[in-house]
């Protein structure tokens, strides 16, 4: 491959990651700057043998444009679940013998174990007329 081609394909390989080039003071000028040192050793190398002839591409502003790169599909985001705030992981669910002691401030539970002790004092006063499911 000839030293044209070459550079050719160096720009519009650094162009297509959105890296603008400029001359500068004679100079060959990356922005943002940084993506300079995230070159690849192989771009590092081609840009020190060409250099000469990606300046003048980059001074003549005569160069095809970058090759678009083929969409890839966006990866999957696994969302993880939150923690239980009463188990501190994945909740044990109800059906565990430990749930209503971990659970045990958890405003269901309170309420369940309110109503409860409600039916019980009935039952003991004795109030006529209600079934309290017991």
């Amino acid at each position: 491959m000839d030293n044209n081609t070459l550079a050719i394909s160096w720009v519009q390989a650094v162009q297509a990651r959105g890296v603008v080039l400029a001359i500068r003071n004679g100079r060959l000028s990356l922005h943002p700057a940084k993506s300079y040192s995230q070159l690849s050793d192989e771009e590092h190398l081609t840009l020190r043998r060409c250099r000469s002839e990606i300046k003048a591409l980059v001074e003549s502003g005569v160069y095809p444009p970058p090759v678009p790169q083929a969409a890839t599909p966006a990866a999957r985001v696994e969302v993880p679940i939150p923690p239980c705030p009463y188990c501190n992981r994945a909740c044990i669910g109800e059906s565990h013998p430990e749930y209503r002691t971990l659970h045990f401030m958890d405003a269901a539970e309170v309420k369940k174990r309110d109503e409860a002790a409600t039916r019980v004092m009935y039952m003991t006063l004795g109030a006529p007329g209600r079934t309290y499911g017991f």
